[in-house]
């Protein structure tokens, strides 16, 4: 009779647990469109030591670009800082020998292991020598139009590794040989197969469905250019100055800035009478803030596009190079969301919870296999001459 009594029970806890399991998944379900929250502490870390890395830079003889071609703008930082990326609820804090070198970087180190906040761990090559190695990479794709510059399309700054990935569209120790003969030959440089095909993904609501003359993509985020409202949308969607777009068949704008090079893959439409505006976000009854935001690499952040909606995923890089149809870019960030044909232009932006603010990140660009690449915000803002509102 024990026995029964105890099966019973065993069965009874059984189903209990089960039915709160099937909640569980009925509720992540319930809120697969929710945006997911950065963990704050170690965003507010990385904040804080990006911060003391400026204050050290004022310091640091920068260079100029009267001194060296620059592709992109990086700071000299403590020739030991090796790099920084967000891990959970802490930050790595890469350093080269071990050490900081730097009395503002170490004391911020310091009091910062003694909260739980940063663990530190030791690099071979400083985020010095990676920046520069990026723009000598840069230098001869801007340069050079022989084969081995065909050759490598898509190369980033792996911070997590402390190395730079250069993906080959043939792989072989041949590609490999030329590369190190006529490119570098820095033991910093990782080689791999390139893991798919490059190709670029081109609504007055952010993420919602736009139409040029062309294609299809997404609508970014609101700005405007001088007194002229209108919205910022995906660059090689938009076609070229002048260019007319539609929201589902009505006219309602046309391109007056537009660069896709560099950085940036975007256009500022001016949008005709009848149309406003919206910070509103896709499908969400939420909005995105005016304030702009970088983060670092390991931060999640979320995309909204009006292909695949809503998706979300952590950054893989902030610096990556990638040619799209014969478009040299450089300095775009990398994440591991999920797109699709359309999400051009989407937004991607980071939820700060505890504010409930979307904070704008960027626009989604391209993918490439499993990865997916956005033009930063503060870098389409300042090539457009455009502003948040």
């Amino acid at each position: 009779m024990k026995r029964k009594i105890l099966a019973i029970a065993v069965a009874l806890i059984f189903m209990l647990s089960t039915w709160g399991g099937l909640d569980s998944v009925l509720a992540a379900e319930a809120d697969a469109d929710a945006d997911v929250p950065v963990n704050e502490v170690a965003d507010s870390t990385y904040v804080q030591l990006q911060e003391v890395l400026e204050t050290i830079a004022v310091n640091i003889e920068q260079p100029t670009k009267s001194d060296v071609d620059m592709t992109f703008n990086y700071k000299k930082h403590p020739e030991s800082y090796a790099g920084s990326y967000v891990d959970g609820d802490k930050v790595v804090v890469l350093m080269k020998n071990g050490m900081a070198k730097h009395k503002d970087l170490e004391n911020f180190i310091r009091e910062a292991r003694s909260q739980g906040r940063v663990v530190v761990f030791t690099a071979r090559y400083s985020f010095n020598e990676l920046n520069y190695l990026m723009n000598t990479l840069n230098l001869y794709k801007k340069y050079n139009k022989d084969a081995i510059a065909k050759q490598f399309n898509l190369y980033w700054l792996d911070v997590m590794n402390n190395r730079i990935v250069v993906e080959l569209d043939q792989y072989s120790e041949e590609v490999v040989s030329q590369f190190k003969s006529r490119v570098s030959d820095s033991d910093a440089i990782f080689f791999k197969q390139l893991e798919g095909n490059i190709k670029k993904e081109a609504k007055l609501k952010c993420g919602n469905k736009i139409s040029s003359n062309s294609s299809n993509s997404s609508i970014s985020y609101r700005a405007k250019l001088g007194n002229e409202e209108g919205i910022v949308v995906s660059g090689h969607a938009a076609g070229s100055i002048g260019s007319n777009f539609y929201h589902y068949g009505t006219y309602c704008g046309k391109v007056k800035k537009l660069q896709v090079y560099g950085p940036v893959d975007a256009a500022f439409v001016k949008v005709s009478s009848g149309f406003v505006p919206s910070n509103e976000l896709q499908n969400s009854g939420t909005y995105l803030s005016t304030m702009l935001s970088n983060p670092g690499v390991g931060t999640y952040v979320n995309k909204r596009g009006y292909k695949t909606g809503h998706t979300g995923g952590h950054i893989l890089s902030t610096n990556v190079t990638i040619t799209l149809d014969g478009d040299h870019h450089w300095n775009l960030s990398s994440a591991n969301y999920q797109s699709d044909h359309g999400d051009s232009g989407g937004i991607v932006y980071t939820y700060i919870s505890a504010q409930n603010k979307r904070l704008t990140v960027g626009l989604h660009v391209a993918a490439v296999g499993n990865t997916r690449y956005y033009s930063k915000a503060s870098e389409v803002n300042a090539a457009l001459g455009v502003t948040r509102y």
